[in-house]
């Protein structure tokens, strides 16, 4: 959520009975005339046996808004409490005063209501138990119909109801018998909204839904832009694709706190021939795979993230593929889908230093007369597996293809990066961390050692 903060009082002054600030406070006396006064630099009721209130009168309060102060003394029996949305009268004996009251008291915890009836409660007393230490910061919000509690900054819990449209910013004092037995300093009110989350959904009139502490979607427009008000929390945004329709990504991850979020964008392709699917974690739980998936529902591949070689998205042929022309477009397809993917937030670790001996590297033969388009990638030296032996330099092809080792990962002809196409690097052990730039610079000599292969020679 934003606050903004709109009028505020430290309560730094010379004593003052009753609150007035100028005018900009309006005291209302409890059921027994207590009043609310500055004391000392702080602000305490005038009653050690009656809660004082006080209402901020001085500006016109938005609907959604928001109240906080800071406790300066608490203990005994006291309480203290904040009022949104109040009428800033008594509407019934005892402690009310019109619109929504957040009360916090040593013997019943959180209390929150509505005026001008008290029960039910929005939270009973004794049903939420509350810590209090001096210097803690309590805010109340309300935004449309759902109430917020906070403490330092850290939502404890929230409710609903539309009861109550509009109203003041109210606080009130209970010294429990002291007139300082409770006192706050430092109050601050204002108006506050939900975050937006926007972007373009990459198609005009396109569906995106958002899932997580709420859930719901909206219409893109004419342009293919769309807006969420989210409250506080993490969602899945996922724009709705079409029969035979794709977008790159699929869906994104955003966390929603104290500012806006823009450029939550996606791309839309008319899928010629293949649809990407999100499937797995590569390498990383924060690293998505998209599977390729041609109009008969067969997998030919997967789009994946190398960290190591080329730091960008590439392409992994699935075997027993049938031949594509590497410049078609097809290929093309799968071009335009990797190249809207956003980078995804993973270590990139810069080759450097001498490479390290600590990796092997085994030939694949995919196709009986095609040249080598893959080889695995053998951690020879896995403290895990005392019995793993590094039986290759880097640059070198091991001389026994049956020599044992952990397979972390492969070096891959990708055949759809441009004419030319490049070797990267697909992790395939989701546990290791490749995080030495001697490790990575062992793959990366290795891949710099390999020949290009004619892109005819591709298969797709």
């Amino acid at each position: 959520m934003i606050f903004t903060q709109l009028a505020a009082d430290s309560f730094q002054r010379a004593n003052e009975n009753p609150l007035s600030d100028g005018g900009n406070w309006s005291v209302l006396g409890g059921p027994f005339n207590a009043n609310l006064e500055i004391l000392n630099d702080e602000c305490v009721s005038d009653s050690a046996s009656e809660a004082g209130f006080a209402f901020y009168t001085g500006i016109s309060w938005p609907n959604d808004q928001y109240a906080e102060i800071k406790i300066a003394s608490y203990g005994g029996n006291s309480d203290f409490g904040i009022r949104l949305r109040s009428t800033g009268q008594p509407s019934s004996p005892g402690f009310t005063s019109g619109g929504y009251g957040f009360i916090v008291s040593v013997n019943n915890g959180l209390v929150v209501f509505k005026d001008p009836n008290v029960a039910p409660y929005l939270q009973a007393p004794g049903t939420f138990p509350v810590t209090v230490t001096v210097g803690d910061v309590f805010r109340a919000a309300v935004v449309g119909s759902t109430l917020f509690f906070l403490k330092n900054g850290t939502l404890l819990a929230s409710w609903s109801d539309s009861t109550i449209a509009s109203g003041l910013l109210g606080i009130q004092v209970f010294g429990g018998g002291s007139i300082t037995g409770c006192a706050v300093v430092n109050f601050a009110g204002g108006s506050v909204r939900y975050c937006t989350v926007s972007g373009n959904a990459g198609l005009a009139g396109a569906t995106v839904s958002y899932s997580g502490p709420t859930s719901g979607s909206t219409t893109a427009d004419g342009s293919g832009n769309y807006s969420l008000s989210l409250p506080d929390g993490t969602y899945t945004i996922t724009p709705t694709s079409p029969p035979g329709r794709t977008f790159a990504p699929t869906s994104q991850v955003v966390t929603v706190g104290s500012a806006d979020i823009t450029g939550v964008n996606f791309a839309f392709y008319p899928s010629v021939r293949f649809t990407f699917r999100e499937r797995q974690t590569q390498g990383s739980a924060t690293v998505p795979t998209y599977d390729v998936i041609d109009s008969s529902s067969k997998c030919v591949g997967q789009v994946f993230f190398d960290p190591i070689i080329v730091t960008q998205w590439s392409f992994n042929l699935s075997e027993n593929q049938p031949f594509i022309a590497a410049d078609g477009s097809d290929a093309a397809s799968i071009q335009n889908f990797a190249s809207a993917l956003p980078t995804p937030n993973v270590p990139i670790v810069q080759p450097a230093g001498t490479p390290s001996t600590r990796f092997s590297f085994r030939p694949v033969q995919r196709r009986a007369g095609q040249p080598i388009l893959q080889y695995q990638v053998i951690d020879g030296l896995s403290p895990a597996s005392p019995n793993y032996k590094n039986f290759s330099l880097p640059g070198y092809v091991p001389a026994s293809p049956t020599a044992s080792g952990s397979v972390v990962g492969e070096v891959i002809w990708d055949g759809t990066a441009g004419l030319n196409g490049r070797w990267t690097f697909l992790q395939t052990a989701a546990s290791l961390q490749i995080s030495s730039p001697a490790d990575v610079a062992c793959i990366t000599t290795f891949a710099a050692s390999l020949p290009l292969i004619s892109p005819n020679e591709i298969q797709l």
